[in-house]
């Protein structure tokens, strides 16, 4: 596999009303995980068909484990927020 066929999925953020609805019309069957509850041991054992969505990142989120899921999980994220 070259790089010219690697599919890059960057992660979408979501504002304002209906977040979660929206997240979950873009990925119906993600895992939602709170960013002030995150907790991902195992990412590798995470099918990369299915997602993550990460809820109100806007309320004392866990910054690490945040970033170490958008830097190392292979499939869709979406997170959302207030603001």
């Amino acid at each position: 596999m070259g790089f010219t066929t690697m599919e890059i999925k960057r992660p979408i953020l979501l504002t304002g009303t209906g977040k979660t609805t929206k997240a979950k019309t873009i990925i119906p069957n993600a895992s939602i995980y709170y960013a002030n509850e995150m907790e991902v041991k195992d990412l590798g054992s995470m099918s990369k068909d299915n997602g993550i969505i990460i809820e109100d990142i806007h309320i004392k989120p866990k910054k690490d484990e945040i970033l170490n899921v958008i830097r190392n999980y292979k499939g869709q994220i979406v997170i959302t927020s207030i603001n």
